[in-house]
Protein backbone atom coordinates (compact mmCIF):
# COMPACT_ATOMS: atom_id res chain seq x y z
CA UNK A 1 0.00 0.00 0.00
CA UNK A 2 1.05 3.89 -0.67
CA UNK A 3 0.05 7.24 1.07
CA UNK A 4 1.50 10.68 0.72
CA UNK A 5 0.42 13.35 3.07
CA UNK A 6 0.40 16.76 1.03
CA UNK A 7 1.13 20.04 2.80
CA UNK A 8 1.76 23.19 0.54
CA UNK A 9 5.60 24.61 1.85
CA UNK A 10 4.46 28.22 1.71
CA UNK A 11 5.79 28.92 5.03
CA UNK A 12 7.89 32.04 6.10
CA UNK A 13 10.91 30.18 6.41
CA UNK A 14 12.34 27.26 4.34
CA UNK A 15 15.52 25.09 5.53
CA UNK A 16 18.19 23.97 3.11
CA UNK A 17 21.16 21.63 4.70
CA UNK A 18 20.65 23.65 8.19
CA UNK A 19 20.36 27.19 6.16
CA UNK A 20 17.55 29.13 5.76
CA UNK A 21 16.08 30.70 3.28
CA UNK A 22 13.35 33.49 3.51
CA UNK A 23 10.48 32.76 1.04
CA UNK A 24 7.81 30.12 -0.33
CA UNK A 25 8.32 27.02 -2.59
CA UNK A 26 6.13 25.25 -4.84
CA UNK A 27 7.25 21.74 -3.42
CA UNK A 28 5.51 20.12 -1.10
CA UNK A 29 6.17 17.72 2.29
CA UNK A 30 5.17 13.92 1.14
CA UNK A 31 5.04 11.18 3.46
CA UNK A 32 5.57 7.49 1.59
CA UNK A 33 4.97 4.20 3.07
CA UNK A 34 5.46 2.00 0.12
CA UNK A 35 5.67 -1.29 -0.62
CA UNK A 36 7.19 -3.29 -3.60
CA UNK A 37 8.11 -7.49 -3.87
CA UNK A 38 9.38 -9.95 -6.14
CA UNK A 39 9.35 -13.67 -6.05
CA UNK A 40 13.58 -14.90 -5.63
CA UNK A 41 12.79 -17.52 -7.62
CA UNK A 42 16.04 -17.93 -10.30
CA UNK A 43 17.28 -14.67 -9.16
CA UNK A 44 20.75 -14.46 -8.36
CA UNK A 45 21.96 -11.01 -9.21
CA UNK A 46 20.42 -7.96 -7.10
CA UNK A 47 20.78 -4.46 -8.73
CA UNK A 48 20.01 -1.37 -6.24
CA UNK A 49 19.73 2.05 -7.53
CA UNK A 50 18.58 4.92 -4.92
CA UNK A 51 18.36 8.40 -4.11
CA UNK A 52 17.49 7.53 -0.47
CA UNK A 53 19.73 5.49 2.70
CA UNK A 54 19.41 1.69 2.21
CA UNK A 55 19.21 -0.57 4.05
CA UNK A 56 19.44 -4.64 2.94
CA UNK A 57 19.14 -7.29 5.25
CA UNK A 58 18.16 -11.17 4.69
CA UNK A 59 15.05 -12.33 6.16
CA UNK A 60 13.10 -16.43 7.00
CA UNK A 61 11.44 -15.18 3.34
CA UNK A 62 10.89 -16.58 -0.52
CA UNK A 63 10.29 -12.74 -2.05
CA UNK A 64 12.41 -9.75 -2.56
CA UNK A 65 10.67 -6.84 -0.88
CA UNK A 66 11.51 -3.43 -0.48
CA UNK A 67 9.93 -0.80 1.73
CA UNK A 68 10.12 3.16 1.18
CA UNK A 69 9.20 4.94 3.75
CA UNK A 70 9.55 8.59 5.56
CA UNK A 71 9.30 12.03 4.35
CA UNK A 72 10.78 14.51 2.15
CA UNK A 73 10.34 17.81 0.33
CA UNK A 74 10.26 17.17 -2.93
CA UNK A 75 8.40 17.19 -6.44
CA UNK A 76 8.25 12.43 -6.11
CA UNK A 77 10.10 9.60 -6.30
CA UNK A 78 10.13 6.64 -8.89
CA UNK A 79 9.93 3.82 -7.00
CA UNK A 80 10.31 0.68 -9.05
CA UNK A 81 11.41 -3.19 -8.99
CA UNK A 82 11.83 -5.26 -11.93
CA UNK A 83 12.90 -8.66 -12.58
CA UNK A 84 15.43 -9.75 -16.23
CA UNK A 85 16.18 -13.50 -16.20
CA UNK A 86 18.35 -14.35 -13.12
CA UNK A 87 18.55 -10.61 -11.79
CA UNK A 88 16.33 -8.32 -9.96
CA UNK A 89 16.81 -4.13 -9.89
CA UNK A 90 15.44 -2.12 -7.50
CA UNK A 91 15.44 1.81 -7.72
CA UNK A 92 14.20 4.77 -5.98
CA UNK A 93 15.10 7.76 -7.46
CA UNK A 94 13.97 11.65 -6.74
CA UNK A 95 11.93 13.64 -9.82
CA UNK A 96 14.26 15.55 -11.54
CA UNK A 97 11.68 18.23 -12.32
CA UNK A 98 13.46 21.40 -10.28
CA UNK A 99 12.23 23.15 -7.32
CA UNK A 100 11.72 26.69 -7.34
CA UNK A 101 11.69 29.11 -4.08
CA UNK A 102 10.95 32.45 -4.47
CA UNK A 103 11.33 35.44 -2.44
CA UNK A 104 14.53 36.94 -0.73
CA UNK A 105 16.85 34.25 -0.92
CA UNK A 106 20.04 33.98 1.31
CA UNK A 107 22.67 31.68 2.88
CA UNK A 108 22.14 29.01 0.27
CA UNK A 109 23.89 25.84 0.48
CA UNK A 110 23.21 22.94 -1.54
CA UNK A 111 24.00 20.56 -4.97
CA UNK A 112 22.12 20.91 -8.02
CA UNK A 113 21.12 24.75 -7.34
CA UNK A 114 20.28 27.36 -9.99
CA UNK A 115 19.85 31.00 -8.79
CA UNK A 116 17.95 33.38 -10.86
CA UNK A 117 17.47 36.84 -9.44
CA UNK A 118 15.41 36.47 -6.41
CA UNK A 119 14.41 32.61 -7.24
CA UNK A 120 16.75 30.02 -6.58
CA UNK A 121 15.88 26.35 -8.66
CA UNK A 122 16.97 23.11 -6.86
CA UNK A 123 16.96 19.74 -8.85
CA UNK A 124 14.95 17.05 -7.17
CA UNK A 125 14.85 17.12 -3.36
CA UNK A 126 15.29 19.96 -0.83
CA UNK A 127 15.45 17.65 2.35
CA UNK A 128 14.86 14.26 3.13
CA UNK A 129 14.48 11.28 5.72
CA UNK A 130 13.27 8.60 3.07
CA UNK A 131 14.31 5.53 3.70
CA UNK A 132 14.42 2.09 1.21
CA UNK A 133 14.64 -1.33 3.65
CA UNK A 134 15.46 -4.14 1.62
CA UNK A 135 14.74 -7.81 2.66
CA UNK A 136 15.74 -10.74 0.52
CA UNK A 137 15.56 -14.42 1.37
CA UNK A 138 18.69 -16.04 3.75
CA UNK A 139 20.56 -18.00 0.25
CA UNK A 140 23.66 -17.58 -1.11
CA UNK A 141 23.52 -14.68 -4.35
CA UNK A 142 25.90 -14.50 -6.86
CA UNK A 143 26.21 -10.54 -6.78
CA UNK A 144 25.08 -7.11 -5.20
CA UNK A 145 25.16 -4.25 -6.78
CA UNK A 146 24.30 -0.58 -5.40
CA UNK A 147 24.39 2.79 -6.56
CA UNK A 148 23.38 5.93 -4.47
CA UNK A 149 23.72 9.49 -4.60
CA UNK A 150 23.81 11.93 -1.27
CA UNK A 151 22.83 8.73 0.65
CA UNK A 152 24.09 6.10 3.37
CA UNK A 153 24.44 2.09 2.56
CA UNK A 154 24.41 -0.18 5.38
CA UNK A 155 24.39 -4.55 4.13
CA UNK A 156 23.84 -6.09 7.07
CA UNK A 157 25.38 -9.60 8.15
CA UNK A 158 22.70 -11.54 7.54
CA UNK A 159 23.66 -11.82 3.79
CA UNK A 160 25.34 -14.28 1.87
CA UNK A 161 26.68 -13.30 -1.25
CA UNK A 162 30.25 -13.90 -3.30
CA UNK A 163 30.42 -10.09 -5.01
CA UNK A 164 29.43 -6.92 -3.51
CA UNK A 165 29.57 -3.77 -5.93
CA UNK A 166 29.02 -0.20 -4.19
CA UNK A 167 29.03 2.84 -5.83
CA UNK A 168 28.15 5.99 -3.87
CA UNK A 169 28.70 9.82 -4.48
CA UNK A 170 27.83 11.38 -0.96
CA UNK A 171 27.20 9.03 2.34
CA UNK A 172 28.52 6.37 4.92
CA UNK A 173 28.89 2.75 3.52
CA UNK A 174 28.51 0.09 6.09
CA UNK A 175 29.69 -3.56 5.28
CA UNK A 176 28.83 -6.42 7.72
CA UNK A 177 28.12 -9.24 5.47
CA UNK A 178 30.55 -12.16 4.30
CA UNK A 179 31.68 -12.17 0.78
CA UNK A 180 34.52 -13.19 -1.58
CA UNK A 181 34.84 -9.45 -3.75
CA UNK A 182 34.36 -6.28 -2.52
CA UNK A 183 34.36 -3.47 -4.29
CA UNK A 184 33.81 -0.35 -3.07
CA UNK A 185 34.30 3.68 -4.77
CA UNK A 186 32.99 6.65 -2.50
CA UNK A 187 33.51 10.08 -3.24
CA UNK A 188 32.69 11.78 0.13
CA UNK A 189 31.85 9.36 2.65
CA UNK A 190 33.06 6.84 5.62
CA UNK A 191 33.77 3.01 4.73
CA UNK A 192 33.53 0.73 7.48
CA UNK A 193 33.99 -2.99 6.59
CA UNK A 194 33.23 -5.78 9.80
CA UNK A 195 32.94 -9.16 8.67
CA UNK A 196 33.69 -12.50 8.68
CA UNK A 197 34.48 -12.77 5.17
CA UNK A 198 35.18 -15.90 3.05
CA UNK A 199 38.75 -17.22 3.03
CA UNK A 200 41.36 -15.19 1.13
CA UNK A 201 38.88 -12.19 -0.45
CA UNK A 202 39.32 -9.68 -2.75
CA UNK A 203 38.83 -6.29 -1.43
CA UNK A 204 39.24 -2.93 -3.81
CA UNK A 205 38.43 0.26 -2.33
CA UNK A 206 38.72 3.54 -3.29
CA UNK A 207 37.73 6.82 -1.36
CA UNK A 208 38.13 10.74 -2.01
CA UNK A 209 37.04 12.25 1.34
CA UNK A 210 36.55 10.12 4.39
CA UNK A 211 38.14 6.91 6.05
CA UNK A 212 38.34 3.48 5.62
CA UNK A 213 38.11 1.07 8.54
CA UNK A 214 38.58 -2.85 7.93
CA UNK A 215 38.29 -5.20 9.83
CA UNK A 216 38.00 -8.65 8.69
CA UNK A 217 38.70 -11.26 11.95
CA UNK A 218 38.68 -14.55 10.69
CA UNK A 219 41.48 -13.44 7.76
CA UNK A 220 44.50 -14.95 7.86
CA UNK A 221 45.47 -13.75 4.06
CA UNK A 222 43.51 -11.36 2.14
CA UNK A 223 44.30 -8.96 -1.11
CA UNK A 224 43.44 -5.23 -0.48
CA UNK A 225 43.55 -2.52 -2.53
CA UNK A 226 42.73 0.84 -0.51
CA UNK A 227 43.06 4.25 -2.26
CA UNK A 228 41.81 7.77 -0.07
CA UNK A 229 43.15 11.31 -0.85
CA UNK A 230 41.92 12.95 1.69
CA UNK A 231 41.27 10.75 4.64
CA UNK A 232 43.03 7.25 6.77
CA UNK A 233 43.21 3.87 6.22
CA UNK A 234 42.95 1.30 9.01
CA UNK A 235 43.09 -2.59 8.61
CA UNK A 236 42.80 -4.95 11.84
Amino acid sequence: FSFFKRRNYNKSKVIINGKVIKGNSNAEVKKFNEMLQKSSSGISNIYISSDVEVNLKATNTNDITAYLHGEAICNGIDFDITSTMNSVTISAKFDSTPIVLNGNINNVSCSNVVINGSSISIGGCISSNLVLDIEIPMKLFESIHMQTHNASIKINNSISVNLISVSCHNGKIEIFSPFEQLSINTHNGSIFINSYAEANPTLNISAHNGSININLPNVDTSRIHTKTVNGSCSNS
